[in-house]
């Protein structure tokens, strides 16, 4: 796919600019922080200090992992259901690219997942928002292992088309060795 179709680019290149203190894409994580900032009643954001702010920011933008791999984990799933005998080559060709996508996906996540470590391990932040910080953690780590499930994922629907294809091979190899069998010994 062109660079500008895949998941980094919608996340990164968005055009999220901000302008007279508003986000412009009205729909974005900093908007509807923003706004829930703004809400009235106050919320437990405006309650707590910049540590519990910190964790809004980190749970919201690991929220926003989860429709990537559930994105993926449809396309494999729809992929899984048909007989291998009806893969077109696009798909094929689509499966390797998912996984190049996921290795990228993980490597990116990785980090996140240090720098929430350290905000945990830091001692300025506060008993309530390690607790949060540690269930961020968690949810990065449940991405992760979702990401690697569907590694395995591609990995088995890229294998089950090989046997199938060497199975028809073999299936092919079989038939002309009969006909080769047959009609050999007639042209002596």
């Amino acid at each position: 796919r062109p660079d500008s179709s895949s998941w980094l680019a919608e996340w990164c290149f968005a055009e999220n600019a901000w302008f007279d203190g508003e986000p412009s894409v009205p729909n974005s994580l900093w908007a509807r922080l923003v706004k829930d900032l703004r809400n009235v009643p106050v919320r437990r954001m405006r309650e707590h200090r910049a540590d519990f702010l910190l964790y809004e920011v980190l749970d919201r933008i690991v929220d926003q992992l989860r429709p990537i791999s559930e994105a993926y984990s449809r396309r494999l799933g729809f992929m899984h259901q048909h007989p291998m005998r009806s893969f077109p080559q696009e798909w094929i060709d689509e499966i390797d690219e998912v996984k190049l996508e996921l290795v990228d996906l993980a490597r990116s996540i990785r980090p996140l997942r240090q720098v929430v470590r350290h905000f945990v391990n830091d001692a300025r932040i506060g008993g309530a928002a390690k607790m949060y910080l540690e269930d961020v953690e968690d949810a990065i780590d449940q991405n992760l292992g979702d990401i690697s499930q569907l590694q395995e994922m591609c990995r088995t629907l890229a294998e089950a088309h090989e046997g199938y294809l060497d199975q028809r091979m073999n299936a092919t190899l079989f038939v002309l060795s009969i006909v080769s069998a047959v009609f050999l010994p007639a042209q002596f």
